[in-house]
């Protein structure tokens, strides 16, 4: 049985479904009444709460399915689950990540050990993997020869040649915690008690890897199942593989720009990183990922009112996935601005339920909240509406999903974002006893449509960051537009009769507000946006003070206000060390070894790293050693010892007798003429940074 996993909300936010009371004289105020192009009378029950764990009562309506839905008719991908282990990032946990600047070198048929899960028991085991392949992105790591070199190769490539590029694009950018600029791929067969049938791990990526910790790989690595997911038998199709790739990779960079990127601590809620890579999923295939509509449409879970962002580890965890991925296509396709809405939720500094109202509230409605919007979906699984919000505004790949009905003696108990869907004639009397979040929302095929008031104008705004000279977004036809700061104007134009605008501005600092405002061509009416300029640039690299073999700081100036970080030799020494209101900084280090390599860089409070300032560690210290030999009036050599390879020299006064070179023990042999009794000879040692020693003899 898989570990249970309970996620808790940060915030408890209570909402209620706005109130539309019409119909003929059978109005109720708790019953929201909507005219469909259905040809059947639906009830749709919401628990709108935000919260997973919010159970609530629907009223006078506990079945929650806790089993896999079996049926012949679904394909054995239908089962495949592809997982993003949870794991806690701790404030410790987060100093423990390095950069090594030496690693290890690998070529092909070189072997290294992996630490894996035997999801039967959730214990950890290793075993030996031999490297098949070697590309530009990736290594290809094969367990007990479970796939041909060849069958490696085209793996490998695939990933390097495909599907990385459309993931950074469109998702953001893996970490590389061990340096080598690629991630591994692991394929064995996973343990996760499959028996011919039934659920199956198709992938993990576990985020334990990218850290300094027990049984963690210190790498950048996606495990692939060889068995089921290649085939039953002895023949393995590596291209079964391809989708899970993108879909775990999804999941890395995600973990990447939420946790490592943003120092936040915390990852994405699973249910929305589930939707994004199985968005990734559909992006690379270019079409609509069937199995989870199939599942969808067999799930007794789904007509029992399963809950999206309750991730039901213990139970029906695949109808998790289906309404995940349906949630991500119904978020696409309502928002209207194709895939880059992935990448811009990713970027949001919000990671659950609150960075998806945002961008509802930005390009569809300012007024809806997330709560209102699930029901919305639900409403379009149901509906399947050419237009509007209750549809997929026409994408027929979606004309699939079939009707999940409630046939429940009783009513059951909804957690938050779960729902159900019931059969009705008419529009049903007020509920009693139900919970705050609980909605109610009729769909009628014959109620007269009520009058609506006019759609109120729209404008969105897109991201602006302090290295764009343009401002875009959209708004109704030809409105004027108006872009102010606290300065004062600083661009204007109209929108095009699409209601597009792109409007010149000069490059603004990170921080800074913008004022835009559409305004009706008639006059009518106008809206306001404001938004933030998003600091992308990084900063310039640190001025850094030399540094001898006696210092024991580091210090020099860099961006006000950004963050230090200081590398000796191969490890970190510090945690960021805040640069002060002029720039200036200085981090505590030991002393160190002449030629020793210390990098320094800054980040911002935005998150962006500039280069690095490198030098090494300057000789400062003179040999500690020079021994002179006894002189007397017949020696024509100044033997003696001093420092490895030190140039000594012999000088009576300003005159120069001899030098010669300490050999390596440091014992040196300089030839002069004879001298006279009482002469005083000076003797200096020079190493090779010109340190030097000085001593003096009299000859006897």
């Amino acid at each position: 049985m898989l570990k249970r996993i309970l996620v808790l909300a940060m915030v408890s936010v209570l909402v209620s479904f706005p109130v539309d009371a019409y119909g003929e004289g059978q109005a109720t105020k708790n019953v929201r009444v909507v005219e469909s192009s259905g040809s059947q009378n639906y009830l749709l029950i919401s628990n709108e709460s935000v919260v997973a764990d919010n159970v609530q009562d629907i009223g006078n309506l506990t079945p929650y399915n806790k089993e896999i839905t079996m049926n012949k008719s679904l394909k054995p991908q239908a089962y495949k689950m592809d997982l993003n282990r949870p794991y806690t990032i701790t404030p410790a946990l987060k100093k423990s990540i390095k950069r090594a600047s030496i690693k290890p070198v690998y070529k092909v048929g070189s072997t290294k050990l992996f630490w894996v899960t035997d999801f039967r028991t959730e214990r950890d085991y290793s075993l030996t993997a031999e490297l098949n392949y070697s590309g530009s992105k990736t290594n290809v790591w094969v367990h007990n020869k479970q796939i041909t070199k060849e069958q490696a190769e085209q793996l490998g490539q695939e990933f390097d040649t495909k599907i990385h590029e459309m993931v950074t694009e469109n998702f953001g950018v893996e970490s590389d915690v061990d340096s080598n600029g690629k991630v591994d791929i692991l394929c064995y067969d996973i343990q996760d008690g499959f028996n011919g049938t039934g659920g199956f791990y198709a992938g993990y990526f576990y985020a334990r890897d990218l850290f300094d910790v027990s049984n963690s790989n210190q790498s950048e690595v996606f495990y692939i199942d060889t068995y089921p997911l290649m085939g039953l038998n002895a023949y393995k199709d590596v291209t079964k593989a391809y989708t899970t790739l993108v879909h775990e990779f999804q999941h890395m960079v995600n973990f990447n720009r939420n946790v490592l990127i943003e120092n936040s601590g915390e990852s994405m809620d699973v249910w929305l990183d589930e939707a994004l890579s199985m968005a990734a999923e559909q992006m690379y295939t270019g079409e609509a990922l069937a199995d989870r509509i199939d599942y969808y449409n067999q799930s007794e879970s789904n007509k029992n009112g399963h809950s999206i962002l309750y991730w039901d580890y213990d139970g029906d965890i695949l109808s998790n996935y289906a309404l995940s991925y349906l949630f991500g296509q119904y978020l696409n396709v309502q928002i209207g601005q194709g895939n880059s809405i992935f990448k811009e939720i990713i970027e949001n500094q919000d990671n659950d339920y609150r960075a998806v109202e945002q961008v509802v509230k930005k390009y569809i409605d300012p007024s809806m909240d997330f709560g209102q919007f699930m029901t919305s979906f639900r409403g379009a699984l149901l509906l399947k509406e050419d237009k509007g919000l209750f549809g997929f505004k026409g994408n027929p790949a979606f004309d699939e999903i079939k009707p999940r009905i409630y046939n429940g003696a009783s009513n059951p108990l909804l957690f938050g974002g779960g729902s159900i869907v019931k059969q009705v004639g008419s529009v049903p009397s007020d509920p009693v006893d139900k919970g705050s979040n609980i909605s109610y929302t009729f769909f009628s095929s014959n109620a007269s449509r009520p009058v609506t008031s006019p759609v109120p104008m729209s404008l969105s705004v897109n991201k602006v960051s302090d290295k764009d000279t343009f401002l875009k977004g959209k708004t109704v036809a030809n409105a004027k537009i108006s872009i102010k700061t606290s300065s004062g104007t600083i661009g204007s134009g109209l929108a095009n009769s699409a209601g597009d605008f792109t409007i010149k501005i000069p490059k603004q600092k990170g921080g800074t507000k913008l004022t835009v405002t559409a305004e009706e061509n008639t006059g009518n009416g106008s809206r306001s946006a404001t938004v933030t300029v998003v600091d992308e640039t990084p900063p310039a690299k640190p001025t850094v003070v030399s540094v001898d073999d006696n210092d024991t700081v580091v210090s020099g100036n860099a961006e006000p206000g950004s963050y230090v970080w200081v590398q000796v030799g191969d490890d970190w020494v510090n945690n960021g060390t805040l640069a002060g209101p002029t720039g200036n900084f200085s981090v505590k280090v030991k002393t160190q070894k002449a030629s020793t390599y210390i990098a320094v860089c800054a980040v911002d409070p935005a998150g962006n790293q500039g280069g690095f300032t490198e030098l090494f560690v300057k000789d400062k210290t003179p040999p500690n050693t020079l021994s002179v030999s006894p002189l007397y009036g017949n020696t024509k050599t100044v033997n003696g010892k001093t420092e490895a390879r030190a140039l000594v020299e012999v000088k009576s006064g300003s005159i120069l007798l001899g030098k010669a070179y300490a050999d390596s023990k440091g014992y040196y042999k300089v030839a002069i003429k004879a001298q006279k009794k009482v002469t005083k000879l000076t003797i200096n040692a020079s190493d090779s940074a010109k340190n030097k020693k000085v001593v003096t003899a009299v000859v006897k």
